[in-house]
């Protein structure tokens, strides 16, 4: 009997998640959810999805449907989730999960009651560089580490730019702001090669109040917060920094170094994390020289999801679920 999956989301949804899924063996994609009947039916018809639905409520009691894949904007999810809990379905939602902390911690209270599985979209990891970074902290390279440095810097709107599908981002209630989005992706990351966090203590801040776009001269009244940084200790006694933005000067993309007492790892990327970015590797002494990924890293038994476009996350993704 396979897993029958239904997603949330005609967009990226369709995109990435709709492909990975059908990646994995022993899962089925049999419905999709929009807002509206007709776009519902005609992503339906394009991906050949036998069940559309136009609202998530009844996509969650469906009976021939077993996980809830929740793409949309995170001030949405929290009654899409619910309902699914609710109804004993798995779910599967992206980050930011949660448009703030009490719907966060609803949503973490509902999975635990639920008795079901529910996890976050955190596929960066099942990349084949990070798996490696992995095995390298794991054979002591790096000796102790002692400080965990991730940055997450974007030129998304610092200048005139196309408009694009994520222009929600303007508004704080959705859930967005540059560490919720930008964020949450690095922090994961740093949780997976550096372990929990103890303590975190940061500020947001707001320094971009209009975006402008090249095709569309009215732009975008803006009131969301477009930089963060943040202190971290991990439980492991590491000390580190996070900074996440969307709006700065010639960013330079994702970068995240780990230092210990033997040695320091890089990984960096001009844009966000994925397949392509490099990682770098230097011990006491020596300098950091750029290390290749063993192939087997690269790919996973079972699943055949060839990249389409750089940084494609799809392979990861499938992985991940």
């Amino acid at each position: 009997m396979s897993v029958r999956v239904g997603i949330i989301s005609a967009a990226w949804g369709a995109q990435a998640h709709l492909p990975a899924w059908r990646a994995v063996p022993g899962v089925e994609v049999v419905g999709i959810c929009t807002a509206h009947r007709e776009t519902a039916e005609a992503a339906a018809a394009e991906h050949d999805v036998g069940l559309p639905f136009w609202d998530a409520q009844e996509m969650a009691r469906h009976p021939d449907i077993d996980v809830v894949d929740v793409g949309t904007r995170p001030s949405f999810r929290r009654d899409m989730c619910l309902g699914a809990l609710e109804n004993g379905k798995h779910v599967y939602t992206g980050i930011p999960f949660a448009a703030d902390l009490d719907a966060a911690r609803t949503l973490r209270d509902a999975a635990t009651s639920a008795g079901t599985v529910a996890v976050v979209d955190a596929y960066s990891e099942h990349f084949g560089v990070f798996r490696f970074a992995e095995e390298v902290l794991a054979d002591g390279t790096l000796g102790a580490v002692q400080s965990v440095i991730g940055r997450l810097e974007l030129s998304l709107f610092d200048q005139p730019t196309s408009t694009f599908p994520y222009n929600w981002f303007h508004d704080a209630s959705f859930g967005a702001s540059a560490l919720n989005n930008l964020g949450s992706h690095l922090l994961h990351l740093m949780v997976y090669l550096a372990g929990p966090v103890a303590e975190a203590a940061g500020t947001p801040a707001q320094y971009l109040d209009r975006w402008d776009f090249v095709d569309d001269p009215g732009g975008l009244d803006v009131g969301v917060a477009d930089t963060a940084v943040a202190a971290l200790r991990f439980e492991s006694g590491a000390i580190g920094m996070l900074t996440a933005a969307w709006a700065g000067a010639a960013a330079p993309g994702f970068h995240l170094e780990m230092a210990g007492d033997r040695g320091r790892l890089v990984l960096q990327a001009p844009m966000m994390p994925s397949g392509e970015s490099t990682l770098l590797v230097g011990r006491t002494g020596g300098t950091l020289e750029a290390v290749a990924v063993p192939e087997r890293l690269h790919t996973t038994e079972g699943i055949d999801l060839p990249s389409a476009w750089p940084g494609d996350p799809r392979g990861a993704m499938a992985r991940s679920f």
